[in-house]
């Protein structure tokens, strides 16, 4: 994938396409391959769906309820980066696929490749509790 940043249209069809039920990263990054980009893909959905989808019909989120989401996240200073884009994690461009999408709040060069992340719980027995022997 050829690292380049999106223009403003081509997130919120990314974050469209990414919010639609039933696309995760594998459908994206094939509607992506198939289709070029995110708008194509988005404008492919309903037909694609009569075909799949059995008559279910495919939910896509409106432009304006991705362009408050876009906003509310900008509000509080964070942002959405694209796995297109340069300064999305190296580590997470390497999966296959990548995430499309990152919200990011805070310093992204925390994420650069030499960062080591500790993720889990605090109670990593998930709260249950053995019961008592009598």
């Amino acid at each position: 994938m050829s690292l380049r940043r999106l223009s403003d249209a081509e997130c919120r069809d990314w974050v469209r396409l990414v919010r639609t039920p039933n696309i995760g990263p594998l459908t994206f990054a094939r509607l992506l391959e198939r289709f070029g980009n995110a708008t194509d893909a988005l404008a492919a959905l309903p037909e694609i769906a009569s075909r799949v989808a059995k008559g279910r019909r495919i939910e896509v989120p409106s432009l304006s309820a991705i362009e408050d989401e876009i906003a509310a996240t900008q509000r509080i200073g964070a942002r959405v980066i694209a796995s297109c884009e340069p300064e999305f994690p190296k580590l997470l461009v390497s999966l296959d696929p990548p995430p499309p999408l990152l919200t990011v709040l805070g310093n992204l060069a925390l994420a650069r490749p030499d960062a080591v992340a500790i993720v889990g719980a605090r109670r990593a027995d998930g709260g249950v509790r053995p019961r008592p022997r009598h």
